[in-house]
């Protein structure tokens, strides 16, 4: 073999691509990374029972989790979003859900991250970017 030609590792050229030359050393995965998808607020605050203490431990760019709720009666598209301590906030807008609630369904990977967090009279208005993690 010349130096241009890799070197297998256990027996696999594979597995000389996927961790380096010495075997040890996962090689980076290329294209890993967020691919940012939409800005939205987060609906139907007002119906969360304890929404401003939830609302005070949250911060700008707190990452939140995405979760379909496929047995939601009002919207067979519902997405939940959830603080990392599993609390609900809301929902993504029905407007704005169905691409969104295919690409869950497919197995990506999707969360939110908070850019703003503003009292209102009855409510809270939580402005999300939604980002799909490939």
């Amino acid at each position: 073999m010349n130096e241009l030609t890799p070197k297998p590792v256990g027996g696999s050229i594979i597995g000389s691509i996927m961790h380096g030359s010495s075997g040890k050393e996962p090689a980076p995965t290329p294209y890993s990374h967020a691919i940012f998808l939409l800005e939205t607020f987060i609906a139907g605050t007002s119906h969360v029972e304890n929404i401003r203490e939830l609302c005070r431990e949250l911060a700008p760019e707190e990452r939140l989790s995405l979760l379909r709720e496929s047995k939601n009666e009002y919207d067979s598209n519902a997405i939940v979003v959830k603080t990392s301590a599993d609390a609900k906030l809301g929902y993504v807008p029905k407007v704005k859900n169905e691409v969104l609630a295919r690409l869950l369904d497919g197995g990506k990977a999707l969360y939110a991250v908070v850019q703003t967090i503003e009292p209102r009279d009855h409510w809270v208005k939580i402005t999300v970017k939604i980002f799909m993690q490939e």
